[in-house]
């Protein structure tokens, strides 16, 4: 019901043409966070999500943050609201070119706002207004998008709250 269509021969033509090609170059790639996170974890850091009752969200919760597992002192304070916006700040803090992670998309798809939302926030390449439209820029092809990780962690984030 979030998935709406494919669109990839509409999105890969119109992003053909010079006025789309610079606005939405963002489409082309997507950074593969969790290989990010594997080199960083080998840099003896961990990206870890913490209670908070400090901050400007609500009471209760979760903040993320990245600590330096060697010497138990954070590396960046937990003041980010998802896993993908700790890993950003990590990365800028240390002057580290996130780009070198960028995985090529394969296909366009139409998909709601609701989906775009939780999408983002689990790091993929979305744009909620192309032309009007929400586009998901999948990285993988070939199987179901339920096969996808991604949308396997968002089921699993939406059934553990169900069930708790």
């Amino acid at each position: 019901m979030e998935v709406i269509y494919s669109v990839s021969p509409l999105i890969s033509d119109l992003l053909k043409e010079e006025k789309f090609r610079e606005e939405f170059y963002h489409l082309n790639t997507s950074p593969d966070r969790q290989e990010a996170e594997k080199d960083f974890g080998e840099n003896y850091c961990i990206v870890q999500e913490e209670a908070s009752s400090h901050s400007s969200t609500e009471e209760g919760a979760e903040l993320w943050g990245v600590y330096d597992t060697d010497t138990d002192y954070y590396v960046i304070d937990t003041n980010c609201e998802t896993k993908v916006a700790a890993i950003r700040q990590y990365f800028n803090e240390v002057n580290w070119d996130l780009s070198s992670y960028d995985n090529q998309v394969c296909e366009y798809w139409l998909i709601t706002e609701w989906l775009a939302t939780k999408l983002a926030e689990k790091g993929e390449t979305i744009e909620q207004d192309f032309i009007g439209l929400c586009i998901w820029g999948r990285v993988t092809s070939g199987l179901s998008i339920w096969c996808d990780y991604v949308i396997q962690d968002i089921y699993n984030d939406i059934t553990s709250k169900i069930t708790a």
